[in-house]
């Protein structure tokens, strides 16, 4: 094997005893505290009502979804159940067709021109009353909307 042979198949072995990772790092996920709920609206459960809890500081949402009877537990983005310790706006939303019935499968919300059937004061994220601390070792949030 030639100098220059030998020289090349080194600097391989070096660089790739180093990684050639893309260099994007794992993320760390914080300690998750379960989180759940039933949200009404308009006194019934509703299904289908889309629940995010923003951080009011640094971090990445929880989100969760009603089923029939308005229950919800919130998910953190990696999958696992729950959403750290902290301070979080509470934003609700529920797409719908404009008659009220849920979008069929295989369509979206922009296919059907979708309307949210929860009130704008519970989608914005500067609605004061929606503000609420998770504590670690979680806790119960229910929440009671009207549609008007």
């Amino acid at each position: 094997m030639s100098y220059r042979s030998l020289a090349a198949v080194s600097l391989l072995v070096i660089a790739a005893s180093f990684g050639c990772g893309s260099g994007v790092k794992p993320e760390v996920v914080p300690p998750l505290e379960v989180v759940s709920g039933k949200i009404l609206l308009d006194g019934k459960p509703s299904p289908g009502i889309n629940v995010t809890f923003f951080p009011m500081g640094k971090g990445n949402p929880s989100t969760g979804t009603t089923d029939a009877e308005g229950a919800y537990t919130l998910t953190y983005r990696n999958g696992a159940p729950g959403v750290p310790a902290g301070d979080y706006v509470v934003l609700l939303s529920k797409l719908t067709q404009k008659d009220g019935t849920p979008i069929p499968e295989g369509k979206t919300a922009a296919d059907v021109m979708a309307v949210d059937q929860i009130p704008e004061r519970f989608r914005a994220m500067d609605n004061m009353r929606q503000q609420v601390n998770v504590p670690k070792g979680g806790k119960t949030f229910d929440f009671e909307i009207k549609s008007k």
